[in-house]
Formats: structure tokens, sequence, C-alpha cells
């Protein structure tokens, strides 16, 4: 593309034609005054960092600096690693110019610049107090056991064979034994202890990965229809396959990354119409008016996402957090909001678990307190920001040693084999690596996914369809990102949760719990009569015949009555029979008697 040249090149320069050369590019320059009183103010100051040379560069920043550079800001840009777009503070500048005063001018002072919160250089969740133990505790594989804990007969064996293990005998009872379990595990164990005086010193700890893993269900049990049908779509889930697997969350960790897409898109958006309207307003923003601003609006749509988003979305992201530091407090102030979704639908197991769990703390002794304080979650590599709970560190073991076991289906002498050799295996691998000088060491790395761009575009959707301006009324109907009408009642769904947990407290064994309806389809087939059980079915055929007795339709309720009684014993599907016979006659005799009602008002009418 570009023509060589004709002129030879010599290559053999020396370094005084280098000092020479460069020295010559000045010659212009000595001549100049101005410029050579510069160079001897700078020298004379150069080893004296107290003076300073320039005073205007360390004169404070000014608001009116501030405003001009702010005036200047493309309106178009994109928001940056710190998800801030310009428009923020074009439209806030009048709120912002004070408290970005104090940074720029803090930054100024110290002379140190600060990194973003995105800056994958940073230790993730530094934000929170690292907690964990000084030295990490050795992990160790113990002897397998080919043993699904399903029921009573088969929870008793692993924990009679943990205990022996452990060395924790039936007869040393004043020494606890702490196991992991989750889910069914977890509920039948608990229910074993409190049956077994010889079990009394048996911990159970829920493993705080299944925990995240079955909130984040919950969480898109309650907001698919809303947005989250409409958000996957838009991040490529679009066959009505991926759709399935989306719904049921089978990547837990695709899950979580929708989790923080839609939150951070939705939230910032909420934001960004709470700043408008106080900025329209003359409101100072604050946390006090922000909430105030959430329970005075009338927008459906504003009002559910506001409350699931903050509640409880965010409590989940601050879950995780505490686990990767070991911080007790975050996670306990997490479990204490998000812990609610498990009572937004049938998630039996898990409800009793995590009631369970909050109830072992309350009434634990001290010395218990103190070790579920300090051993919340560990960290195997070392890294202050990758704890994990015991499941999870379980199941990261479970992978190293499947690799080991042979092609098909391993045997039980295969899984014993390995177990016992795990850790002479992993170090003849790591020496091996070692001699072909491969390294994998990953400790001090954390992978983080840039998201910012299906926040960014997003966020764009949602502004465009002004789906969380908060410009509808009361009477606007509840609907989804897009456009699908929703159940009447679900931007309240936090009161039938709240009425599930009562129903619980009340009953724990075989509570009657509502599930929160997002679509008035949910609502009709979970009351349809199809779906009753025997015993609820009987519950309402007997209301149903009391109310035609007190109704005073005394020849229909002893008919039905002589029925009932030959048909209760039958098998449902003749109880249903009977039910909707009974319905089409009540109908049938309600229809007559409006009927001759009306006939006798026309008459009165002519006469």
């Amino acid at each position: 593309m570009f023509k060589q040249g004709n002129n030879p090149v010599d290559e053999s320069v020396t370094l005084d034609d280098f000092y020479n050369h460069f020295k010559s590019l000045d010659a212009k320059v000595d001549d100049n005054d101005d410029v050579q009183e510069f160079l001897r103010e700078f020298d004379n100051n150069c080893d004296n960092t107290e003076e300073v040379t320039f005073e205007e560069l360390d004169m404070p920043i000014t608001e009116n600096e501030l405003r001009k550079v702010v005036n200047s800001l493309n309106r178009n840009k994109a928001a940056g690693l710190d998800n801030m777009i310009n428009e923020y503070f074009k439209e806030c500048i009048d709120i912002l110019s004070e408290p970005l005063l104090l940074i720029f001018n803090k930054i100024l002072d110290a002379g140190e610049p600060v990194c973003s919160l995105n800056d994958q250089s940073k230790v993730p969740y530094d934000w929170v107090p690292n907690q964990h133990l000084e030295p990490e505790p050795d992990i160790s594989i113990g002897e397998i056991l080919m043993d699904n804990p399903c029921s009573y007969e088969s929870v008793k064996r692993v924990i009679k064979e943990i205990r022996k293990t452990s060395g924790v005998t039936e007869d040393n009872l004043k020494t606890w034994c702490i196991m992991g379990c989750d889910g069914l595990p977890y509920t039948l164990g608990s229910r074993l202890i409190e049956k077994n005086k010889d079990m009394q010193n048996i911990l159970l700890i829920p493993g705080h990965g299944h925990i995240e893993m079955n909130v984040v269900k919950a969480a898109f049990k309650l907001l698919w229809e809303p947005i989250l049908q409409d958000l996957s779509k838009e991040c490529g889930f679009k066959s009505p396959r991926a759709q399935v697997a989306a719904q049921s969350c089978t990547d837990h960790h695709k899950s979580y990354m929708l989790l923080e897409i839609m939150f951070e898109s939705a939230l910032q958006e909420i934001m960004t119409t709470f700043i408008i309207n106080s900025v329209q307003n003359s409101i100072t923003p604050n946390i006090a008016t922000f909430f105030d601003y959430i329970k005075s609006s009338k927008d459906k749509n504003y009002r559910f996402m506001c409350d699931a988003i903050i509640n409880f979305i965010f409590p989940i992201f601050l879950y995780r957090a505490g686990v990767r530091r070991n911080n007790f407090g975050y996670i306990s102030a997490a479990k204490a909001k998000f812990f609610k979704l498990f009572f937004s639908g049938r998630m039996k197991n898990y409800q009793q678990l995590i009631m369970k769990d909050i109830k072992t703390y309350i009434l634990a002794p001290p010395e218990v307190k103190h070790f579920l304080q300090k051993t919340q979650s560990f960290t195997v590599s070392g890294h202050p920001s990758k704890g994990e709970g015991g499941d999870f560190i379980l199941e990261a073991i479970n992978k190293k040693i499947q690799r080991w076991l042979p092609p098909g289906i391993p045997l039980e002498k295969h899984w014993r084999q390995v177990c016992r050799t795990a850790h002479i295996l992993d170090k003849i691998r790591e020496n091996t690596l070692q001699q072909c000088t491969i390294t994998e060491d990953r400790s001090s790395y954390v992978y983080k996914r840039d998201i910012s761009n299906e926040i960014e575009k997003y966020r764009m959707r949602l502004r465009k369809i002004g789906y969380l301006n908060n410009k509808q009324t009361l009477s606007s109907r509840h609907t989804s990102v897009n456009g699908e009408i929703l159940d009447h009642e679900l931007y309240l769904f936090e009161n039938q949760i709240n009425v599930n947990i009562e129903a619980f407290l009340n009953c724990h064994e075989n509570p009657q719990i509502t599930p929160v309806f997002t679509t008035e389809l949910q609502r009709t087939t979970f009351h349809s009569i199809e779906r009753k059980t025997k015993k609820q079915l009987n519950d309402i055929i007997e209301r149903d015949l009391k109310e035609i007795e007190e109704n005073g339709n005394m020849e229909d309720a002893y008919v039905f009555k002589n029925k009932w009684i030959k048909v209760k014993s039958r098998p449902k599907q003749e109880m249903l029979q009977f039910y909707k016979e009974m319905v089409a006659s009540i109908e049938s005799s309600k229809a007559d008697s409006n009927y001759i009602s009306d006939d006798d008002s026309s008459e009165d009418d002519n006469s």
C-alpha cells in the first residue's frame, strides 16, 4: 500500500548521534524567555514537593467549573462501567452539584482517584466486612455412604454413620454433632431429632447454596409473567423449549444473571422516575422521600415492581455477598427479608427449613450461636470473596471425584476407591502439571461477566413503553411488560404471603397455603372444583347443603341429603358428578324463581 523509499537506511546509530538529534529538536525553544523561565522554576521546585508550581491546579473545584463540564456532556452517550448515564447529571445537576463537589475535592486533596465499583481489578464484595476464619478449617473426604436420604429410615442410617465417623456417639450427648443437609432431608432429620432423645445433640445446618437456588426459583415464579418472561426473550431465550428452561431455572447461573439484569434496569428506571418527580416538585431526594413516593403511588405496575425488587430481590444479592464474605449479619438480614418468597407458592420443604433454621438460632445456647456466627461459609482457595456454604463445597469436591471415576455407570466399589485415594490422585495431578510448567492457580481470580449492555438495552425497552413512569391511576389494570393483564390482587401480593405465614405458624404440618396468583387464569385454575381433594370436596358439599336448608329450600335439601348419604363414601368422580348436579339444580331453581318474580312485577305494573 505504501511506496518504498529509495534512500538507504543506516542502522548503525551511535549514542552520541541519538543524543545530538533530540538535543537539536529544542534549539528553537532556547531563544524563548518564557520557556526558559518555566524550566528554571520547574527545576528549582522539582525537589520540593510542598511548593506548588501551578497554584490554579490545586485550587478547589468550583460549582461553576462543575456545571460547565456537565453542560458539555453528550446526552446520547452510553453509560460507562458505573452504569451512570450523562442524562442523570444534566437533568439533576441542581441536586447533585453539592455531593459531586465534595467527592471531587476530596479526591483532589487526597491525590488518589476513586476506582469504579465495577472495576474488575477490585476485590468483589469488598463493601462487605470480611469475617472468614484464619486459618481456614481443613476439608477432608470421609467414607462414602450409598444411601439416598429421602425417608425416615434412610436419614436415620445417614445420621448414624456420620456420628460414627465424627466420634460423637449416642452416649456423648454433651458434644454437638453438626450436619449439613437441605430440603427434604432437613425436614425429615428435624422431625427425627425432635422425637428421639438420643439425637438431641445433633445440629442440622441448611446449605446456603441450595437456599439461594430455591429462593431464585421462588422469585422467578412470582416475576415470570410480569417481567422475566419478556426479559428472557430479549436475552435470547426465544424458543418454547428455551422459555421452559428459563422459567424452570435449570441453569442457576443464567437465572441469577437474568435477575441481576432485571434488578439493575428496573431499579434505575424506578429511581429516574423518582428523581424527575423530585426535581419537578422541588423535593429533596433521600431515602425517606423515596419510600413516601412509593407509598403514594397509584400505578400498580410501579408499586409492584418497587415492592418486589427492593424488598425481595435486593436481599437475594445481599445474601450472596454475605455468604461470599462469611458475614453473619448480612446473611441474617437478607434471610429476614426474602424468606417470605417461600410462602408465595407451595414450597413446603423450604418453608419448614427456613422457619426451623431461624427458630434453631434463636433458641440455641450461646456457644452454638457463636459457632454459627463464625462458620456460615468457608473459602477453600483462601480468597476473601469466594466463600461458599458447606453444600457447594461438597458439590465441588464431588465434581473432582467424578473426574477420576471410570467411564460408564460407576459401581459402589469405584466410588469407595476414588474417595479413599482422591487426595493422593489430586497431588499426583498437581505435581504433573508443575513438571509440565502448567499453572492452575486461580485463587486470586473471581469471574464476573459484564452485563452493562444488557442492562442498558432493557432500560431502553422499559423507558420506551413507559412501564415504570408512574402515571397510571388506581383504576388502571396491572399489566406485564408485554401488555398482558395480570391478576387484580397481584400488586398487593405481600398481603397473601403474610396470610400464608400466619397459616403456617398455626399449623406447620399441613398448612392451607394459597399461592400468589400472577394471572387470573392461575386463580381460576387453583379454585377449580376438579382440583379439590375428597376431604375438601366433602366440606364444600356439606356447606352448600346447609346453605340450601337455611335458605328455606326444604324439599331440595331433603332430596340432596338423602342422595348425598349414598354418594359421600363413593369415589371422587361420583362426588364431583353429584356436586355438579346439585349446583345445576340450584341454579335452575334460582332462574325459575327470578322468572316468576318478574312475571308478578309485570302484572302489578299492568294493574
